[in-house]
């Protein structure tokens, strides 16, 4: 543009246009890059010892991926065992896939033959074309109070 000349408006709106669309590229190629999560932000919000096994309550933010399985060990002396377990909250089936935003989860973790020092929950999932498992929590049930 040479001085003088002003720009015009239809001018000014083919600039914000092809802005726009650069940031979109720009935005779109840097989730592409980035690694998805299948969670985050995931807030223990309760833990209780009742008769026959653990209460585990979180809150967390459900990704974009799919959904596979989720394992729930206790560990003894450093040694995991896999714990049997069941959803509390009816509606939730606990081999299917939840939308992604704010969720919650609430399960029974069945009673070992000794009382576990910790409960770790693991997921797997389909993230586009990588499969990625990660721990959901690690917690500490040592001393932990029976309510019955």
């Amino acid at each position: 543009m040479s001085l003088g000349k002003k720009k015009t408006l239809k001018a000014y709106a083919m600039d914000g246009i092809v802005m726009g669309a650069v940031s979109v590229l720009v935005y779109t190629v840097m989730m592409f890059l980035q690694p998805q999560s299948p969670y985050e932000n995931q807030k223990i919000t309760n833990i209780s010892k009742v008769k026959g096994g653990i209460i585990v309550s979180a809150t967390f933010i459900e990704g974009m991926c799919s959904f596979r399985t989720m394992s729930v060990y206790g560990e003894i002396d450093g040694s995991q065992t896999v714990a049997n377990w069941t959803h509390l909250d009816p509606t939730i089936d606990k081999y299917k896939d939840r939308k992604a935003g704010k969720a919650k989860l609430s399960i029974k973790v069945f009673t070992f033959d000794s009382a576990p020092e910790y409960i770790e929950l693991m997921t797997h999932h389909d993230c586009g074309e990588e499969h990625v498992y990660k721990r959901f929590a690690r917690i500490d049930v040592r001393g932990l109070p029976s309510s019955n």
